[in-house]
């Protein structure tokens, strides 16, 4: 459906560096969400249908901002397969854990009666509309990231985009960059607004081995009607590998732990203290 934003996203990669090229570039992404609309591409007549109807069920918007690696598929297919509101799309992806929000699409999506989840952080931009469009209440999955890192590694080496050979030292130095880093950034984006929206910080921590209650809780926060939570199998299609909450510890280097320690000491801090099943000892 979304194929025509390949070479969009060509161009987003390329601008990697200038923020202020990448706000120009979403006046074209703009002209392609109208020629998308003139095609039938997207929205889909058949996407809007099912929107309507879910609206008419009671059913607001969904917003899943997510953490990479944090059992969002999971929750995703939790609320989609109890609920039946269509998925959606609000924006497109600059990098990993960078997605730039598409006003158009973001109003659409509001109306209600869609879900959609992306590794949204929140950006200047990105918060400006979501103040200004909806939707009021959003989700924001979270992991200890030091896991989550260790999740990530072994998805890609799955997909074949990674040597799991390769020293450790060079797989560490990989995952600081790629996936710690961002992550820290990702978390303070959030935290710097969570006073000024309604946000429920969703933790894979707390969801794992009491998934029925977890997603009950996050449906109950979102207002959706009262439903019986349908959890969906555990496995590929949900990207579901073990749900372990300290894996990292032997999979990291002490150096490395140490440093993430140094890192991630205000995340620690806010959501993942001593009180959690993976405190240190």
């Amino acid at each position: 459906m979304f194929g025509y934003l390949k070479n969009y996203r060509r161009a987003f990669k390329a601008a990697a560096a200038d923020r202020d090229r990448l706000s120009r570039e979403l006046t074209c992404l703009k002209a392609g969400y109208a020629k998308a609309i003139d095609a039938g591409l997207w929205p889909h007549p058949n996407t809007m249908l099912e929107q309507q109807k879910a609206i008419e069920r009671g059913i607001g918007p969904v917003l899943l901002a997510t953490l990479p690696k944090s059992g969002s598929v999971y929750v995703w297919n939790a609320l989609y397969g109890t609920y039946g509101m269509p998925g959606g799309k609000i924006a497109v992806p600059h990098s990993m854990m960078d997605e730039i929000i598409v006003e158009e699409w973001l109003r659409l999506f509001s109306a209600g009666g869609m879900i959609a989840q992306h590794h949204l952080p929140a950006t200047e931009n990105n918060i400006r509309l979501l103040k200004k469009y909806g939707p009021r209440k959003i989700i924001v999955q979270i992991r200890d990231p030091r896991q989550g890192a260790v999740s990530y590694w072994h998805y890609i080496v799955k997909l074949g985009h990674a040597d799991p050979d390769i020293p450790i030292e060079d797989r560490e130095k990989f995952l600081w960059d790629h996936y710690l880093l961002p992550a820290r950034e990702w978390f303070d984006g959030w935290l710097a607004v969570e006073n000024t929206l309604d946000l429920m910080f969703s933790r894979q921590e707390d969801m794992a081995g009491n998934e029925y209650i977890h997603i009950s809780r996050i449906a109950a926060f979102l207002d959706m009607p009262d439903k019986k939570i349908r959890l969906p199998a555990k496995g590929d299609k949900t990207h579901f590998r073990s749900g372990l909450k300290d894996e990292w510890r032997e999979f990291f280097s002490a150096d490395f732990q140490s440093r993430a320690d140094d890192l991630l000491a205000p995340i620690d801090e806010r959501f993942f203290g001593l009180d959690d099943a993976r405190a240190r000892v």
